[in-house]
């Protein structure tokens, strides 16, 4: 900041790193920003691996669901009907209602 402008307020500032020239408050930051994307990171890596630990909770669908579409798949719908004949039903009941008919 500014002194000249902090000082409108009655605030005094001392230094900064482009009014005094102390280039370790820039290392200070890169330090607070590196350790706050390494905590993120392990946070969302033991969260992942903890999610990834629960039966039947995937993060990849195997080779043949990648082939067919996670949509038809999973939900026994078809997102695009380009050049596919006739979607397949679903593999999973997460979102049935009874009505897996796909001949719509």
């Amino acid at each position: 900041a500014n002194p000249a402008i902090a000082a409108l307020d009655g605030a005094v500032i001392e230094g900064g790193l482009f009014f005094s020239g102390r280039l370790s408050l820039l290392g200070y930051n890169m330090a607070g920003a590196l350790a706050t994307v390494a905590y993120s990171f392990v946070l969302t890596w033991l969260i992942l691996y903890g999610v990834s630990n629960i039966p039947r909770m995937n993060f990849r669908l195997n080779r043949e669901e990648e082939s067919v579409g996670s949509d038809v798949t999973n939900m026994g719908e078809q997102a695009f009907h380009i050049g596919i004949t006739k979607p397949r039903r679903a593999t999973h009941d997460y979102f049935a209602d009874g009505d897996n008919d796909t001949d719509d």
